[in-house]
């Protein structure tokens, strides 16, 4: 059993239930694969994916990346999706040349960023 508090925090002190969370709402994927296959341009699909999709990977980061770095694999988890997404988009480049065609930064590059003003 778990208790969340504020959405982010939960009762065993562990971020694995919220990553777990995170993955589940960033199943929104699916519409970059529709836009995709419909031929929208790249870059409106990078705003999309920013919008619905990476907005809900960075979520409350300040609070909780801090816990990431005891466990690498969590990180690398949120990763994963960001890098499926990237795919999605770009699906002959390599994840570094599709972070680097669509102007992002990594995922745990931002989230480090912005919790070293806490």
């Amino acid at each position: 059993m778990t208790f969340k508090l504020l959405g982010v925090i939960s009762s065993d002190l562990t971020w694995d239930v919220h990553v777990s969370n995170l993955s589940k709402r960033a199943k929104r994927i699916y519409c970059l694969w529709n836009l995709s296959k419909a031929e929208v341009p790249e870059c409106d699909i990078v705003y999309i994916y920013c919008s619905v999709v990476r907005s809900v990977l960075e979520y409350a980061c300040a609070v909780w990346h801090p816990g990431l770095q005891l466990s690498n694999k969590l990180s690398e988890d949120i990763e994963r999706l960001e890098k499926r997404c990237l795919k999605i988009i770009y699906p002959k480049l390599s994840y570094s040349e599709a972070l680097e065609k669509s102007g992002l930064v990594r995922l745990d590059t931002r989230r480090e960023d912005n919790s070293e003003y806490f």
